[in-house]
Formats: C-alpha cells, sequence, structure tokens
C-alpha cells in the first residue's frame, strides 16, 4: 500500500487522467496481505463496479432521461443501498457505489457514457495493479496456518489448565475462555484464506480441516468440565483428575510443537488409561456421597481424551506420509 498507492497518484496525476483516482482507491480497498482476499475483493469490486456503472447509466439515460427530479430519489436509494451493503459485502457496496457516482456526476453535468468509461478502465486497472503486487511479492496464508493452528491448541492448554489451579480468579478463567474462542476464530480464518490460495502442495488445508475438527470436539469437552467448576475444591482432591490434566497438558504441548514443526507427536502418554483410573474412582465413591457432576465429568473426559488421541494420530499420520514420500523422492529420480 505505501508504494502502489503514492505511485499510481503520482503517475495518473503526472499523465493527467481525468479522475484516475479510482486507481489508488481501488488499490486501496483491494489489497489485502493474503492472496485469496486481494483475489475475492479484487474481482467483486471490479464486476460490482461494472454492473452498477451499466445498470445505472441505462436507467438514469433511458429510463428517467436524465431529469434532476427524478435522478435525486434514485441517488437517495443507491447511497441508502451502499450504506446498507457495508464493508464485508464488497461486490454490492461497488455496485452501489457506482451508481450513486453516476447519478452525482449526471446531476453535475458530466455524460453518463465517459463516467462509465473512466471509471469502469480505472477500477480494472487498479484491481490488476493489486492482483500483481500479489503474485510478485506474495504472502501465501498457507505459510501461517500452522502457527495459528498451534496457538490455538496452546489456548487450549491455557484453558485446560485453569482446572487445577485453585489460586486462579474468575476473572482469569473468564479471560482464559476468551482467548480459546478467539484461537480457535483465529485459526478457522486461517484456514479458509489458505483454501482459496491457488495452490497448496503441503495439504496444509486438508490439516487444518482435521484439526479443526478434533479441535472442535476437544473445546466441547473443556466447556462440559467447566460447567462443572462449582466442584473445583472437590477436583483438587481427586488425584485421578490431577493426573489426567497433567497427562493431557503435555500431549497438548507436544502436539503443539508438532503441528509447528511438522513433527511426529514426540511424548503421548497413555491417556485412556489416567481417564479410566478417573471413572474407577469416582465410580468407587459411595452412592450417597457421589457428587453429582461425576457422570459429566466422565464424559467430558472421555471426549477430551478421544480428541487428543485423535489429534495425535492425524499429526503422526501426516509425519509418516511426508517421510515416507520425501524417502520415495529420493530413491526415485523419476
Amino acid at each position: 500500500l505505501s508504494v502502489l498507492v503514492p505511485l499510481t497518484d503520482d503517475a495518473t496525476r503526472a499523465a493527467a487522467i481525468p479522475r484516475a483516482y479510482w486507481v489508488s482507491l481501488t488499490i486501496l480497498v483491494v489489497l489485502r496481505p493474503d492472496f485469496g482476499g486481494t483475489f475475492q475483493r479484487a474481482l467483486l469490486r471490479v464486476l460490482g463496479t461494472l454492473i452498477g456503472l451499466v445498470l445505472t447509466s441505462v436507467l438514469v439515460h433511458y429510463a428517467l432521461n436524465e431529469q434532476p427530479a427524478a435522478m435525486i430519489p434514485l441517488l437517495g436509494l443507491l447511497v441508502f443501498g451502499m450504506r446498507l451493503s457495508g464493508p464485508n459485502n464488497i461486490g454490492l457496496t461497488a455496485m452501489f457505489l457506482s451508481g450513486t457516482v453516476v447519478v452525482m456526476l449526471s446531476l453535475g453535468g458530466y455524460p453518463t457514457d465517459t463516467t462509465v468509461s473512466e471509471r469502469a478502465i480505472a477500477t480494472a486497472v487498479g484491481g490488476l495493479i493489486a492482483l500483481a503486487a500479489v503474485l510478485l511479492w506474495p504472502t501465501w496464508e498457507r505459510s501461517q496456518v500452522t502457527d495459528r493452528l498451534a496457538e490455538m491448541i496452546a489456548a487450549y492448554g491455557d484453558y485446560l489448565r485453569m482446572f487445577i489451579d485453585p489460586t486462579m480468579s474468575e476473572s482469569t478463567r473468564a479471560g482464559r475462555r476468551s482467548d480459546s474462542r478467539l484461537a480457535r476464530s483465529n485459526a478457522e480464518a486461517s484456514v479458509d484464506r489458505a483454501r482459496s490460495e491457488p495452490v497448496d502442495p503441503r495439504g496444509t488445508v486438508e490439516l487444518g480441516d482435521s484439526i479443526l475438527a478434533n479441535g472442535h470436539r476437544l473445546a466441547h469437552a473443556l466447556l462440559a468440565i467447566d460447567s462443572t467448576r462449582q466442584a473445583l475444591d472437590t477436583y483438587q482432591n481427586l488425584p485421578a483428575f490431577r493426573s489426567l490434566v497433567d497427562a493431557s497438558l503435555e500431549t497438548l504441548s507436544a502436539l503443539e510443537s508438532a503441528v509447528r514443526k511438522d513433527l511426529p507427536v514426540s511424548k503421548h502418554t497413555h491417556l485412556r488409561r489416567l481417564q479410566a483410573d478417573l471413572a474407577g474412582a469416582l465410580a468407587a465413591w459411595p452412592e450417597e456421597q457421589r457428587p453429582g457432576y461425576a457422570a459429566v465429568l466422565v464424559e467430558a473426559t472421555d471426549r477430551l481424551v478421544d480428541s487428543l488421541d485423535s489429534l495425535a494420530a492425524t499429526l503422526s499420520r501426516r509425519a509418516i506420509l511426508r517421510r515416507g514420500s520425501v524417502g520415495q523422492a529420493r530413491v526415485d529420480p523419476a
């Protein structure tokens, strides 16, 4: 942005191109850090602009005969449509904005055919320059997906750790919950952006989908445990629960490292045995003394272990396949 916007503005001013600021404006609107976002916004901006220019020009010239009394209500509708579309729907916003420009310039005495051609060319040129910029100097989202996924796993670990920390305040717990939701949203957005990129040679999107699916089950398990947090004091008196949480935290740390380094899970404790020990410890309590949250805790920890085991298996399988493909490439020159 810091290079292209001033450069195109200076170039179009030097060339004395009428209203060529639309080139710089288009670059400012469509250029994004990732290729997928830039391509999508450029395409929607150009298409929306062309549709708005053509439709409004035909309406103003043929239906309204360029009568100011008829064009002013149309201008109000177009402005309302532009504001209603909002910044997230760039295609509709560009369509209504282009129509607004046509009507305003027509009211100022500029012919609609000139407005259509100048705006269409400037918008197309600005969109092409933005696409060329991300192709010549790309910031591929797929290179950042693993970091976002690892941050999500780390946030889930912080969320789980609070269940065995009796000194943690309620405000801190709320912050941990918010951090985990934000980390998941960032990971989902990163995978979606990578999905729109033209090439994914390392299967990053498939990895992201798998981790997000198992992470969804993990998040539900943590929420279920969190729903019984009023029994936190009782948790501290359950050695089986603390052992399971400690082992789960070690597994989450290993998962985070495996995602960042694209390696098999280096340390994976037998979580299923520890979860069975917890279920057995709760079942051994006399029925009249058994806490009401026992069934919820057993079911939630079962899902917790299942999701962690699935994540470990997914990452290990991916690393083995990638290592095998590299080895095969080394022995088979073809």
